[in-house]
């Protein structure tokens, strides 16, 4: 069930296997996340180093993927912690 973030799943789905060995592991945590009803925080200590979404083995792509899937589910409760 992944109503919460719906429009994510659609760009994990078409673009998940650009991660590569990498998609299992993310869909179960994007999964994961999906079941907590609470607000949640990710702190990703990488950064993106290119926009080429075909290019995302080992070249810290992941953030692309924590930022679209917290846009979606975006918490007005957290806005002003952002600045």
């Amino acid at each position: 069930m992944k109503p919460p973030t719906h429009e994510f799943w659609k760009f994990f789905d078409a673009h998940g296997e650009n991660l590569f060995q990498r998609e299992p592991s993310f869909g179960s945590i994007f999964e994961h996340l999906d079941q907590i009803s609470h607000p949640i925080v990710i702190v990703e200590t990488g950064c993106v180093r290119g926009t080429d979404l075909r290019s995302m083995t080992g070249e810290g792509q992941s953030t692309i993927f924590f930022d679209k899937y917290l846009l979606e589910r975006r918490d007005p409760e957290f806005d002003s912690l952002m600045g």
